[in-house]
Order: structure tokens, then sequence, then C-alpha cells
């Protein structure tokens, strides 16, 4: 009898049942989906590195100590350096291994003789900037035994022609893939000009790498993306004059400390430091699978609310009536069980589909950084999330069925059926009958018996609304940072930098100049780039030190408690050196920099290593910090580099410069300090120095605001006398390239959320919909024997649809945009930003007006089924 009531069920419902089952594997699968690919992007750069064990420093020889004789700090740089550094660095107790590292940096063309390489910055693409493309010869074996291992997708070497590797990340940014032609025409100069060949050497591309070292980390402005080329590729450029920068690839002992790699290699450069690195990625990808995380358990949470209501409502509209089931025999105790297997093939269906479909999704999941390390590896299934996936999804259903199942036991035992309250609605509302007859059922007290509470389905649209128009709230908030450098510290349009050659250089006048030409707001005085960085007392941390001019309409720090410093004893500070002191608004904090005969010893030592004069064994002065106290009056966010946590403050310019201007006295100590045999050029050098130091507060830069059109105001600055350039960046500029504050991943999770929420309100708005008219059958006909038109029952199913999505709006909206707004604020303060939250209100209404059309298009179908249908047989049941 169970198997009988079962198929009975299905057969009397099929279509409704399949679609819930089938929204139970969706949102299954997408959960499932968010789970894997966090825990896949959890260890993603851990996991390559144990797979081709990279080595743990690129270093070359340094200017200090016995290594100064290989690079030119005391000569030309041996020609052998490779050899030599790494035969040095074996033999020390703080190396494991070591290999000869030996790199040029290549001009490749295409087969038209146009650089591969080149950009808008770098028509040669000889430029050392954050993608440095460097040739390196193959070493016999395979990938991991060449001197910076990699994983491979294709081959190192292709028969009869000369095959080059690239790494993937510069094949992605010039277009390249196996099989295509890039042409090395000869190498990059030291002065970063290309110098050609005779004969340019046609390579085919066989294979292509990706390392440890080659996918840049957000925000480090550093990518070391080698390509591999025969031997005889590189013995070719050797030949032709072309100097390979030599070192070596440092595989440190398993127990060596870190503070004894420091002692033993301080006389080497380190190029590249793995396990800093390391430390970027890994934070970097914990930011990534931190969202993953949050988008599987909003999945989830969002999942149940639905799914909950829309499970309950299927057990009601696939029971048969009790008086059927009590005619034929049946117990409260089969009824309970009859349901509960009902709910264990939904359950089953669903579970299944999940599981498949969490596979397909993890294509599309946004797996953030994590995609430059794995790539081509997008399908990823990972049996310990599918199994405990699908044993949660089991329970969760049955959970979730529990009630409804028990109370459609008790409805038996009771002899009746569950029938809410009729209640009426106000009179005067004056609505035309088949409006009133679609808003009675929408709100749950439709005309005849078979009646179902409103509420579980005007919760589970208001539960995705909310989920929808938070995620939009989030991203508005998200697109106004990128559009706005200001939330980021940098307040400014333009930055007016001064000729230091100008001698006599009236600053008044020159900034009056300024104020004159149209399309200038504003002009301000200070210091972006500090020529003397101070350290905090308490913390003894070196801060970054900002200077703006004081008074009206001055370009001030952007501010986001307190208020910006107005005199010279006052300051603001970002919120790193805050918490690294614990003080705040209202607080003191004392600043100190180096004496003037100090910073004058160490930067002649500097300056005659440099300049290949050795060491001169000036020693060193002994000579007290300069100090000052000021007052906090805000925390500030400051335009400096994200990811390196820089204490930061901002002083005005005069109390900066009674910091940092050395007095008459420390001027007159430093002079009588000047060793009397120094190099006339040292000597040169070394008074320059002491007069800038002297002369800071007469040569900063300007700060420029525009009202008009700033490429015109541009020219106009360009000029003016005493004006040497002009730096206008765009907010895209600012944030990525100049704060190294990486945004382009960071929208891809709520996209992803708002994408599959709208979906899936979609789904669940048109399930409703179809159950809840099909539910009406018996009243449409009614109805339409009391002469209801079809255009009535359009009329009356088009109101059912509105109203069905109008309650729901009237919640999820505000709703919405208050989560929204906290995430985002929230996530601006981990970010160290303003936390601006601009209200997308024409999202929101685009995305009620697409609720709304969607409802009564799909009203409009059902409407014309029932049309279609007869009355007789629902009147007979009636």
């Amino acid at each position: 009898m169970l198997w009988l009531s079962i198929r009975a069920r299905w057969r009397r419902a099929f279509g409704p049942s399949l679609a819930v089952a089938l929204l139970i594997g969706l949102i299954g699968g997408f959960v499932l989906a968010s789970l894997a690919a966090a825990r896949r992007v959890e260890g993603a750069y851990q996991s390559l590195i144990r797979e081709i064990d990279p080595p743990d420093l690129l270093v070359t020889a340094g200017c200090g100590g016995d290594q100064a004789e290989l690079t030119g700090c005391r000569g030309e740089a041996l020609p052998d350096i490779a050899t030599t550094v790494t035969e040095r660095l074996t033999g020390s107790s703080v190396v494991g291994r070591a290999r000869p590292l030996e790199i040029i940096r290549p001009y490749l063309v295409d087969r038209d003789g146009a650089p591969v390489l080149a950009s808008s910055d770098d028509p040669s693409g000889c430029f050392e900037g954050d993608h440095d493309v460097h040739v390196h010869a193959l070493e016999a074996g395979g990938p991991l035994d060449q001197v910076m291992p990699f994983r491979l997708e294709g081959d190192l070497r292709s028969e009869g022609a000369r095959g080059v590797v690239l790494a993937r990340s510069t094949a992605v940014r010039v277009g390249l893939g196996i099989g295509d032609h890039v042409r090395v025409a000869g190498w990059c100069s030291g002065d970063g000009d290309p110098v050609e060949v005779g004969e340019p050497i046609d390579l085919r591309v066989t294979g292509l790498l990706i390392g440890a070292f080659d996918v840049e980390p957000p925000g480090t402005n550093r990518a070391f993306e080698p390509m591999y080329v025969d031997l005889s590729v590189f013995e070719a450029l050797r030949s032709a004059g072309a100097e390979p920068f030599g070192g070596a690839a440092v595989w440190l002992a398993d127990d060596a400390s870190p503070d004894e790699v420091g002692e033993e290699l301080a006389s080497y450069a380190v190029i590249l430091d793995l396990h800093e690195r390391t430390t970027t990625f890994d934070d970097a990808l914990a930011d990534d699978s931190r969202l993953l995380w949050m988008l599987a358990l909003v999945g989830a949470a969002t999942g149940i609310l639905i799914l909950a209501p829309i499970i309950g409502r299927n057990l009601r509209d696939t029971a048969d009536p009790p008086v059927t089931i009590v005619a034929l025999g049946a117990t409260p105790r089969q009824v309970t069980q009859q349901a509960a297997v009902h709910v264990g093939v939904l359950a089953s269906i669903g579970a299944l589909t999940g599981a498949a479909l969490g596979v397909l999704f993890s294509v599309a999941m946004p797996i953030g950084l994590g995609e430059a390390i794995l790539p081509s590896r997008e399908l990823w299934f990972d049996w310990l999330v599918t199994t405990a996936g699908f044993v949660s999804t089991m329970v969760l259903v049955f959970t979730m069925a529990a009630v409804p199942a028990w109370r459609s036991g008790r409805t038996l035992s009771s002899g009746r059926a569950a029938i809410p309250r009729r209640q009426n609605v106000d009179a005067s509302l004056r609505l035309r009958p088949a409006v009133h007859t679609g808003l009675l059922t929408a709100v749950g007290r439709p005309a005849g018996q078979r009646r179902a509470s409103p509420w579980p389905s005007l919760i589970s649209i208001s539960v995705a609304g909310v989920v929808c128009f938070a995620s939009l709230t989030y991203l508005a908030g998200l697109r106004h940072l990128q559009q706005s450098s200001r939330l980021v510290g940098w307040n400014w349009d333009g930055l007016v930098q001064m000729d230091d050659n100008v001698e006599n250089l009236d600053l008044a006048a020159v900034t009056a100049q300024i104020n004159e030409i149209e399309g200038v707001a504003a002009v301000t005085r200070g210091w972006l780039y500090p020529p003397v960085f101070p350290v905090e007392e308490t913390s003894n941390r070196q801060v970054y030190a900002f200077s703006f001019d004081t008074g009206v309409g001055g370009i001030t720090p952007s501010i986001v408690r307190g208020r910006a410093p107005h005199g010279p004893d006052e300051v603001a500070i970002n919120s790193v050196l805050a918490d690294e002191t614990e003080l705040g608004v209202g607080d003191t904090m004392t600043f100190s920099r180096p004496a003037l005969v100090s910073r004058l010893a160490e930067e002649i030592e500097r300056n005659a290593l440099e300049s290949g004069l050795g060491d001169r064994g000036i020693e060193r002065p002994v000579a007290e910090p300069v100090g000052a106290t000021f007052e906090i009056t805000g925390i500030a966010v400051l335009a400096i580099e994200r990811t390196e946590d820089y204490a930061g403050a901002s002083f005005t310019l005069a109390g900066f410069a009674d910091l940092a201007v050395p007095s008459a006295d420390e001027v007159d100590t430093a002079r009588a300090w000047l060793p009397a045999n120094l190099p006339l050029e040292l000597q040169k050098e070394a008074e320059r120095s002491i007069t800038n130091a002297a002369d800071i507060e007469n040569a900063p830069p300007a700060y420029i605001r525009f009202s008009g059109d700033p490429v015109a105001a541009a020219h106009a600055l360009e000029t003016l006398a005493g004006v040497d350039s002009i730096l206008i960046a765009t907010p895209d500029q600012v944030i990525n390239d100049g704060l190294g504050l990486n945004l382009s991943s960071r929208d891809r999770v709520p996209l992803a959320l708002t994408l599959v929420v709208s979906v899936a309100m979609a789904m669940v708005l048109l399930y409703l919909l179809l159950v809840a008219v099909r539910a009406r059958r018996s009243e449409i006909a009614v109805l339409r024997a009391l002469g209801l038109t079809n255009r009535g029952i359009h009329l009356s199913v088009a109101a059912q649809a509105t109203v069905t999505v109008l309650l729901p709006m009237v919640i999820a909206i505000p709703a919405g945009v208050v989560f929204g707004r906290l995430a985002w604020i929230t996530f601006a303060g981990n970010l160290d930003v303003i936390p601006e939250s601009p209200t997308p209100w024409v999202q929101i209404a685009i995305a009620a007006a697409v609720a709304l059309a969607i409802a009564n298009l799909t009203g409009l179908f059902l409407a014309w089924l029932a049309n279609r249908r007869s009355s007789g047989r629902d009147l007979h049941t009636e």
C-alpha cells in the first residue's frame, strides 16, 4: 500500500515534485562547488611548492664583504659570477644546495618585427617593470631539473625545430599559445634599450610553465617570468654580445634558522625571496577562500530558508484527501511513513543532482588568485565534500520535512483538514472582482476549501530578495571605491612637482599663478614623497610622513574619525599606526629622526660603494635623534601601499618642517664632521645633502584639484616657470598600480552570489506561482461558472502574481540595503579605506521590475493554460 501511495503521489504531481528535487540539487550543487573551491584555494600555492620544490632564494653577489669584487661595486663584474657565487654558497652551513643562475633579458618580436612585450609605456618591452621576462638555458632532464623547477603543460622541446617554453603569465599577456611562433631579435641592454642581432632566432612555443616565481602576488608589482630555450640559443645570444646576469638559486638547509641565514648571507643581494612571496600569496588566497566559505554559507542558509516552505508545500499538495486515505484503511503512522518515503525520493534525486552539478559548477567558481596557479584544472571533484554534502543534503531535507510529515499524520488522526480561519478583506479597497480574488489568493484567503498559508512562499522570496539586494549594495560600494581615489587617501586630481634647479624659486608666486589657471579649483603645498622618514618612539616604527599646507579651501588628508591637523603641533595617523600604538584621537605621539650628521655619514658610505670608491673606513659619529611631540587630531586614510602595512602620519607642512628641518647647530656639526680626505665628488654630494636638508620647506610639490578639463589645465601648468612635471593618475592607476590595492577579483563572489540567488529566486517564484495557480483550479472553475471571462481569469492570476512579488519586495529591499551596507563597511574597514556605501537605487529598481515582469509573464502563461482547461472535472471535485 505504501508503494502504491508513493506511485500515486508522483503520478499525480510528477512535474512539481521533480522541480523541487532539481531545485534541491541546484542549490546543493552550488554549495558543494563553493566548498570544494574554498578547500582547493586554501592550499593552492603550498601545493604548487610541494609539487615542484622551488629554491628558497634567488641571490647574486652584493656590495658587502668579499662579494663586492664580483659585481662592479669595486670594478667590472666577473664573467663567471654565477659559477663563483654558487661555489661560495655551496660551502655555507645554511645552504643545502645551489644552482648557478644565468639570465638574459630578451628582445622578443613577432614575424612582422613588432615587439611582443611592448606596452603603451614601454614600446620595446625592455623596461624592467612588474613583468620581467628572462631567458634561461634548458638543463638536462625534465621540468623539475631546471634551475627554477616548474609545472609544465606541453613539452620542453619539439623535434626538428627550436622550441621555447614560456611562462603562462607571459603567454596570456601577449596572446601566445602552444604551437605559436616568436622570435628572439636580440637582448635588452642595461639602459633599457634593445640590442638587435643580425638574424632573429625563430622559436616555436612548445610548452607553458607555472612556477613559484612567475605568478605575481597582488600588490607586489614584481613577477619573474622565465622562458626556457635550448642551450644553443642561449649561447648564440652570449656570442653576439649579451652579458648574462649571474647569480644562484639557493635551497636552504632544513635546520637553518632565519637569524643564521641572515647573518651568513648578509653580503649577498637577494633578488627574490620565496618565503616573502609565500606569505603574500597565502594571505591573498586566504581572503579568496574566506569569500568562498562565505558564499557556501550564504548559499546553504538561503537554500534552507527557501526549500523548507517549498518542501512542506509539496508534501501538502501531493497528499491524498484525508477522507480518501481513511476509506482505504490507512493509519496515521502509514501516512507519516508515506510522506517520509516521498521526501526520501526528493532528497535522493536532489542529492545526486547536487553531487553531479557541484563538479560542473566548479568551472564557474570565482577562485581569484587560484586561477593563476591552477589553470586548466577548473573541474574539481572533492570526495570529502561530495560525500559530506550528499549526507548533509539528505539529513537537511528530512529535517525540513519532519514537521509537515508529522502534521499530515496528525490531520488524519483528527479526521479533518487543517483550514486556516477565514477573514474578510476591507471592502474599502473597491477592487474589481477578478483582481480582488487574485489578491485574496496571494495573501492566503482564497475562495473555496483549498487554502494554504502564504507566509512560506513570501518568506522564501523575501530571503532570496534580501541576498540579491544586499549583493547589489555591496557591489555598488566596491564600484564606488574603484572609481574614487579619495576613498584610498588620494584626494587630489594632480600632483605638481617643482623644479629644484630653478634658483630663487618663489613658491608663493607659482602657487598664485596656478590658482589663476582655468579649471584649477584648489592648490595646496605639501610633501607626498617625504624626504625624511621619522620613527614613532613608542612602537619604534618607521613612519611614512605626508604633509599638507593649511588654509581655507586647502586639500587635506581623508579622515575617518576626528579632523585633519590644523596647527604645527598636530598630526593625523592611519589605522596601522593607531593599532600598533593603541593610541587615538586626543592622545599625544612623539616622532624622531636621525640627526643630520648621522644621516650624512650613512649617505657618504652608500655613495662611495655605489660609485666604485670602496669602503672609505668612515667612523660613524655619535648623535642623539631629534624628536617632537604632536597631538593626534584624527585617524586618516593615506595614499600608501596597502600590502606592506605601512605606518603613516599626516602633518601640516609647517609641523613637518619643524621636525624634519635641521637646526643651525645641526648643520654646523655636520659640516665640522666631514672627513678632510673625502674625494671631491663625495664632498659635493655631502654639501648638496646638507643644503637640501636645510631647505626642505622651500621646494615641495603642490596638490591640485580640478574643476574643469584636467588635460587643458595640465598643459597650462606645464608652461609655468618653475614647474617640472605634473602627475595625473586615473583611479584605476592609483588603486591598482600606485597603492597595490588589488580589487580585480573582489567583485566575483558577490557577482556570483547575485547571479545564483537571482536564478534561484526566479525558479522559486515560478514554482510557487505554478503550484498556487494549480491549487486554484476549483476556485477558477467556480468563478467561470459564475460568469467570469477569460480576461477576468487573466486579471485574477496577474493580480496574484504581482502581489506575490510586491509583498516580499517591501521587506527585501530595505533589509537587503542594510545588510549590504554592513557587509561593505566591514570589508572597507579591513582594507583601510573610507567606508562610503552608495545605494544602487537604479539597479534595485531594475531587479524589482524584472521580478515583476517574470511573475506576470508566468501568470499570463498559467492563466492561458487555466482558460484552456475544462471546468467540468474541477466543479465535480469542488
